[in-house]
């Protein structure tokens, strides 16, 4: 009988371990899935930045603002930095309906892999790169860069 119940305790703490490890796989599949999903939304700005080179040599995609506001896809004609406005600003409604709170930026920056969402830390220096913040549910920041090399 003895036997029996410490083969039951040691099941159970299988059984829990077993638990904590399916947890753990579900939290990582989250982080997994939003660092894709931010890094899609890097590769889309890099296409729009790299389809409207005249805004890109003006630097109009540069630390533009969350609230550039552009009705140019309601016109006909616009000008390069319209057009970069109006594609960002709905860039960033999309980023924000698949990462709730993410930020986004372009600027020069000679190392990518700081800031946070309060604070972009672009230092002005390095090659122009795409930066993406956002929190997880955990409240762990994340963030993505992508360089604008073609």
């Amino acid at each position: 009988m003895l036997e029996v119940l410490i083969a039951l305790v040691i099941f159970a703490i299988g059984m829990l371990g077993i638990a904590a490890l399916q947890a753990q796989s579900l939290l990582m599949n989250r982080y997994a899935g939003n660092y894709a999903a931010a890094l899609q939304m890097a590769q889309d700005l890099k296409g729009q930045i790299l389809a409207n080179p005249a805004a890109q040599a003006a630097g109009a995609f540069m630390l533009m603002e969350a609230d550039a506001a552009s009705h140019c896809a309601v016109r006909m004609r616009c000008d390069p930095g319209a057009i970069a406005r109006g594609g960002y600003r709905n860039w960033l409604v999309r980023l924000n309906r698949l990462l709730p709170g993410a930020k986004g930026i372009v600027c020069h920056d000679s190392s990518p892999a700081d800031g946070n969402t309060r604070s972009y830390r672009c230092d002005g220096g390095g090659a122009p790169v795409i930066k993406i913040w956002w929190t997880e549910r955990d409240g762990r920041e994340m963030v993505v860069y992508s360089g604008l090399e073609a």
